[in-house]
């Protein structure tokens, strides 16, 4: 027999079978059972802090305009930088701002969400998006005394699985 070809499931032999374990506990049921051991599923939403409701309520700074967000255009921008989880983001800009915060979630209400990187006033493209995931942007401000902006309007944008531009 010189190709694959399907077997009988029941006409298994495996011949001699000899399992070794690093302890002799680990032979038991009990370390079966302890294997099986599962932590329980939450019930309802998994609690977690919310960052942009609480940048929301506290900044007095008001929030810069998220225009949108796109894969960059290669034929601006140098190749090699971009695999498809990097996007370009279109915002507007305030003269008091040091630099613009990325802000990621998996939820739309900015629950769980965390920062993914800061932009210098001149760059705006952000890095290291999960591809095929919907996430959640917002972009906050940093100004000279430290003071942090309200978050901007929310988009979402889902990195492409399949990148146009792969070679």
């Amino acid at each position: 027999m010189n190709d694959p070809q399907l077997a009988d499931p029941a006409d298994v032999l495996l011949g001699t079978l000899t399992a070794e374990y690093e302890t002799t506990f680990d032979a038991t049921t009990d370390a079966v059972k302890l294997n099986r051991l599962r932590m329980p599923m939450p019930n309802g939403p998994v609690p977690l802090a919310n960052p942009i409701a609480e940048m929301t309520s506290s900044s007095k700074l008001a929030p810069v305009q998220f225009l949108k967000i796109c894969e960059p255009d290669i034929s601006k921008e140098r190749i090699y930088d971009y695999n498809g989880t990097t996007a370009h983001l279109d915002f507007t800009t305030t003269p008091d701002a040091v630099e613009y915060q990325v802000w990621l979630s998996a939820y739309p209400d900015g629950r769980g969400a965390v920062m993914q990187g800061a932009v210098p006033n001149y760059a705006n493209l952000v890095f290291g998006l999960a591809r095929g995931k919907k996430l959640y942007l917002w972009l906050t401000y940093t100004t000279k005394d430290g003071a942090t902006s309200k978050p901007s309007n929310c988009l979402d944008y889902t990195a492409p699985l399949t990148w146009k531009h792969s070679p």
